[in-house]
């Protein structure tokens, strides 16, 4: 791509690559990116070079990267700047900045004048600072013969090509001279006049940013080189690699005139000083760097009698206006990059492709540079390019993830503001006829719309709405977004003609109160009504154009009559194109069910206005989404919704357990042994009980009172007997215990206990399994009635379960028909789109379906039949169909206990214990099952209850005393006795047990639960931990 301007430049980045610099190496690897970025779409710079020196005493004394040509990025040959960055590793501590400097004299070239960016914390070699001695550790004199006898010159440099450095040879007739340049930068002064353009036909300007730590002995001589070349030199406040990176590019733009755009945010100063000379007197006289005149310009001799007065130096805290007065700017400021979109159709691909990658890489460089800020401005603009949408979710989804609250925020506000189209929206609303205005909608100023309820969104002006909060239907169609459009929508004032028009809204200025035509949903202003609806509520909002169908979709839900038409015509256009994975927003369950809802309303009023019905055959006829399309997203929201509620309480019906329960002991068989009558359900071989047969008593008088508990010899079969349930769910059987007092466990049958099968029989009514051995079963016996059905108890009882525990027992086959396993691992709380993105789209509708007609099996919980399955299934889909979950939240998270709760109610009853106050021993127990929380439902709601100390034995001696929650230390302290006739205490606010409010020691502060400041450690008072967690 040729620039546009007659000015030729180079950049090259020099860089002191010794070990005290490895902060400026690693900002190399984020500025560098930006750079090439920047040169790519402002065309400022032909070729850029990274050029590393370190010194004498190390074998790599010079890294050179080779030229990249940004306009021919994508060249295989071109180096890789970036790649060689990551690549420098820091050298030896001395530096040898002249020898840098004349390897870039021998890079650059007469035609184009070299930008050179010099980066380092330590001055060059001179005669000032260093010596020629040979016993001397200044590598001075190594320099010296290097520059000024290049055939005893001893020094190694490297290339790099496509990122892998390469040594290169080093005769002497390759490097000797450096271009026969090398004794001319032996001298600062000479250096410097030869960089300058005033000796020889090379020019540079050369822009040198130094470390915080150098004084005035040091960041002289860097100050005068960016003097004599027309440079400016920045000396850092800190060494942070991201201040280095943000810096450079800042000189950068400001050197091509770039100018900063705000939009709202504040431009603060950068964290660097600008140097500069207020006296140029004697500068262009100097002879070279020892001359005693270039002292009030640089460390120049030892031989003065005082340092020189520096007040000739100025320094200005860095900032755009600092800029705008000091720094040298480049002779023609770049074009303007909105007006060079436009017209440029290559330059369009360009600034997309730098977009992008920009985007992904480093989303808040967009902000804070104003050549991006302007291109994504421009392709925001820009309704007719094809990556606009991919380009605006991208940039949305990185700022999402933006882990620094702080910069999300900062992000946000800069994202609102650049979608500010004010003058595009007034300038659509005034390309349309006044004999056209009308009918039109606005929003009423005067009209009030106050509701009473506890919800503020609510009770919110829709006119303080923001803009973020309105575009975020683009992004989501949760209901709380919905919900907040949807009060906009009905609360816009409908005007049919211009008599109908109220005075107040008349005289008001149209910028005041935009009237948004009705005229804009026709293709002659290109279907602009929906997408610039929103305008009415924050001017200069416009939607884009899927965003612009939902809100179209949304107004056929609610049946808004004026504004049905328009939504029909819009949602018409988006008919086929729904179905697009690439737009991973669509596929979820609020959206979908959005397109659907909107659907369903367009045909029953279709139908009703035909006065026909909806059926097979003519729905593809009354449908504003494709058929197919259709089947799709109900298919996937209804997978969606069912595991959403595979925890929604069921009640199925199941035959009873008796947990040691008295039910009458029904038939019975004497034992042989004892001659005790028994119930059948323990009766073992040759006619004896368990009793009888067992032989591991302790001793004759243990077995002798096993044999007579609750047991008589005229017992009958309405005699009461206790009567449990086994355990395990494949046998389930029912026997008669006669000592339940040493049950301390889950009952578990004698025959499960020897891995047996237990003899039973399933009762006729209520299907449960009771144990009786064929061997006392009757000839006649006929069909079986069990003990509790004969005795008329009720034996099919209703229970709280869920469909996630009906599935462990009885498989998901009931819940989902998932042919050939096409969604992969279901129901593990995956997105919509995941799943459809792995599974596809071909052959979804027939190969999965939720609940199943074909597949309702008999299903089983706790090892029992459910009586009422097809009830049970019908409720589930009931929840599925309507697209709701059970609201509320578990109250205590314990097991039995399914009351569920609002998150309001849970706080205000687990929260009732604060530090400092009096303990409430209820409210540490579910004020319904009346346990103890799950540690997480307490640690979440009460306010650090569940870390205090003793709290146990506050519980217990409940019934004596009253606690208190002790706000030093965190422990629960006796605080009065407990007495009746006193009634309830008072109010305790902040108190502190005796140690703690007496004691003064010097000890270890930490923050105890529910303490919002630091405490005091006082085991020592105390002779224990503190806040030990029972």
């Amino acid at each position: 791509m040729a620039s546009d301007s007659k000015e030729v430049y180079d950049l090259l980045i020099l860089v002191d690559a010794t070990y005290s610099m490895t902060s400026y190496l690693h900002s190399l690897q984020t500025s560098l990116p930006k750079i090439i970025s920047i040169s790519r779409v402002t065309d400022c710079f032909s070729r850029i070079g990274l050029l590393a020196y370190r010194d004498y005493s190390t074998m790599d004394l010079l890294d050179w990267s080779g030229w990249l040509s940004p306009s021919s990025l994508w060249d295989d040959e071109q180096p890789d700047l970036i790649t060689k960055a990551k690549s420098l590793k820091p050298g030896d501590i001395p530096e040898a900045t002249k020898t840098g400097l004349a390897r870039a004299y021998e890079l650059m070239r007469a035609d184009a004048t070299t930008i050179i960016l010099l980066y380092t914390d330590a001055p060059p070699h001179t005669f000032a600072n260093g010596s020629m001695r040979l016993q001397s550790s200044s590598n001075l004199r190594h320099e010296q013969e290097a520059l000024t006898k290049p055939e005893t010159r001893k020094g190694f440099w490297r290339s790099i090509t496509n990122g892998v450095s390469k040594f290169k040879s080093t005769s002497v007739t390759n490097l000797g001279s450096y271009g026969g340049f090398g004794h001319n930068f032996a001298d600062w002064v000479s250096a410097s006049k030869w960089l300058s353009g005033r000796s020889g036909d090379k020019k540079a300007q050369v822009f040198c940013i130094l470390d915080g730590r150098m004084d005035f002995l040091e960041a002289g001589y860097y100050n005068y080189l960016s003097t004599m070349t027309g440079g400016a030199c920045f000396r850092l406040t800190n060494s942070y690699p991201s201040t280095i990176s943000a810096l450079t590019v800042e000189v950068l733009l400001a050197w091509m005139g770039v100018k900063k755009v705000q939009l709202g945010m504040p431009a603060g100063l950068l964290p660097a000083y600008m140097l500069r000379y207020e006296s140029l007197e004697n500068i262009e006289t100097l002879e070279d760097e020892t001359d005693h005149k270039a002292n009030p310009f640089f460390f120049a001799s030892r031989k003065v009698d005082k340092l020189p007065n520096p007040s000739i130096v100025a320094q200005s805290q860095a900032s755009s206006e600092t800029f705008e007065l000091y720094l040298p700017k480049k002779t023609t400021p770049v074009q303007d990059f909105a007006k060079r979109y436009a017209g440029n159709p290559q330059y369009r691909k360009t600034a997309v492709e730098e977009l992008k990658k920009l985007i992904n890489e480093d989303v808040s460089a967009i902000s804070l540079n104003p050549i991006f800020g302007s291109l994504w401005r421009a392709i925001y603009s820009d309704r007719n390019n094809s990556s606009r949408d991919e380009i605006i979710n991208a940039f949305g989804l990185q700022v999402d993830q933006i882990a620094s609250p702080s910069e999300k925020y900062r992000m946000k506000i800069w994202l609102e503001e650049s979608y500010d189209f004010t003058a595009e929206a007034m300038d659509t609303i005034a390309s349309v006829p006044e004999a056209q205005r009308f009918p039109c909608v606005c929003l009423d100023p005067t009209s009030l719309f106050i509701q009473e309820t506890d919800d503020d969104e609510e009770n919110k002006p829709i006119t303080s709405l923001e803009r973020s909060e309105l575009l975020e239907i683009g992004r989501s169609c949760d209901y709380r977004i919905l919900r907040r459009l949807s009060r906009v929508l009905t609360r816009l004032t409908y005007i049919k003609s211009a008599d109908e028009v109220p005075a107040h809204i008349a005289a008001a200025p149209e910028l005041q109160i935009p009237r948004i035509p009705m005229a804009l949903a026709s293709p002659e202003y290109n279907r602009y009504f929906w997408r610039i609806l929103l305008h009415i509520v924050v001017p200069g909002t416009i939607l884009s154009h899927r965003p612009a169908a939902l809100l179209a979709a949304l107004g056929i839900r609610l049946g808004l009559e004026p504004l049905l038409e328009v939504a029909y015509c819009e949602m018409r256009l988006w008919r086929d194109r729904w179905n697009d994975l690439d737009i991973p927003e669509t596929w979820n369950t609020t959206c979908l069910g959005l397109l659907l809802d909107a659907d369903d309303e367009y045909q029953k009023r279709e139908c009703i206005e035909q006065g026909t019905e909806i059926n097979e055959t003519n729905v593809s006829d009354k449908s504003l989404l494709n058929l197919q399309d259709r089947v799709l997203f109900e298919r996937l929201v209804s997978y969606k919704m069912l595991e959403l509620n595979l925890e929604t309480t069921l009640r199925p019906q199941i035959g009873w357990t008796p947990v040691k329960t008295s039910v009458a002991i029904g038939p019975i068989v004497t034992c042989v042994s004892c001659e005790y009558p028994r119930s059948v359900t323990i009766m073992g071989i040759d006619g004896k009980c368990g009793m009888c047969l067992w032989t591991h008593y302790a001793s004759a008088e243990v077995r002798q009172q096993a044999l007579t508990a609750h047991a008589t010899k005229n017992d009958d079969q309405t005699t009461p007997a206790t009567w449990v349930e086994c355990r395990m769910v494949t046998c389930r059987a029912q026997y008669v215990v006669y000592d339940p007092k040493t049950l301390r466990v889950k009952p578990k049958c004698h025959y499960c206990r020897e891995d047996d099968k237990a003899p039973v029989l399933e009762c006729s009514e209520c299907l449960n399994r009771v144990i009786w051995p064929e061997a006392y079963r009757p000839a006649n016996m006929g069909v079986f009635k069990c003990y509790a059905c004969t005795a008329g108890r009720k034996t099919i009882v209703e229970v709280e379960t869920n469909a996630l525990n009906i599935s462990k027992e009885s498989s998901t086959g009931w819940l989902l028909r998932n042919e050939d396993n096409k969604i992969a691992a279901p129901f593990t709380k995956r997105s919509l789109f995941k799943i459809i993105s792995k599974a596809g789209v071909e052959d979804f509708v027939q190969k999965v379906e939720p609940l199943p007609l074909t597949e309702q099996r008999e299903l089983t919980l706790h090892g029992k039949l459910i009586r009422n399955t097809p009830s049970l299934i019908a409720e589930l889909q009931s929840w599925v169909t309507r697209r709701q979950t059970e609201s509320g939240t578990s109250a205590c998270g314990r097991t039995g206990c399914s009351q569920r709760i609002c998150k309001g109610c849970l706080g205000n009853w687990y929260d009732l214990n604060v530090a400092g106050g009096l303990i409430n021993i209820a409210a540490l127990s579910c004020p319904f099952c009346r346990r103890r929380p799950v540690t997480k439902t307490l640690a979440k709601n009460g306010m650090g209850i569940h870390a205090v100390g003793d709290l146990d034995t506050a519980v217990k001696e409940a019934g004596e005393w009253i606690y208190a929650w002790c706000e030093g230390c965190g422990v629960a302290k006796q605080y009065m006795q407990r007495v009746c006739a006193n009634g309830a205490p008072p109010e305790v606010k902040h108190w502190k047990c005796v140690p703690c409010a007496t004691w003064k020691g010097d000890g270890v502060y930490k923050e105890f639960p529910g303490s919002t400041t630091a405490q005091e450690n006082v085991r020592d008072a105390l002779g224990q931990p503190i806040a030990a967690s029972k």
